[in-house]
Formats: C-alpha cells, structure tokens, sequence
C-alpha cells in the first residue's frame, strides 16, 4: 500500500502577505499577520527582554539621581 504524503497547511493569509524587515534583527522576513513586527518568537522575545532590560536600567539611573538630591 502507498503512503500517502501529507503537506502541511499553509499559513491562513489574513492580508496580502508582504516582505518586512524585523524589528530585531532586521533581517526581511514575510509577514503574513498586519500586527506582525517581528521575524520568528524567538526575535520577539530577545527584542522584548533587551527592551526590558533597557527601561530597567533607565529608571535606575533616574532613581539615582532623585537619591542624589535628597
């Protein structure tokens, strides 16, 4: 008996699919989501934790300055 070869479901295009450029990395990538910013989860999360990362040292630094002027 044949097996039969399945393919896998192609991606449900809300929009015409267009090439970007991710926020990240900057690699282009397609996007196949309007609110899609990013190329893969993984970007998403790298760009969200140095963002994080980022504000947190921003507020220590103003938290700094108000202990400063006390």
């Amino acid at each position: 008996s044949a097996s039969l070869h399945v393919l896998p479901k192609e991606p449900r295009m809300s929009f015409r699919a267009t090439a970007h450029e991710c926020e990240h990395c900057k690699r282009e990538y397609l996007q196949v989501r309007k609110w899609q910013r990013f190329c893969t989860s993984a970007c998403r999360d790298r760009w969200h934790n140095e963002s994080k990362a980022k504000r947190i040292e921003e507020l220590e630094a103003l938290l700094a300055k108000v202990e400063v002027q006390k």
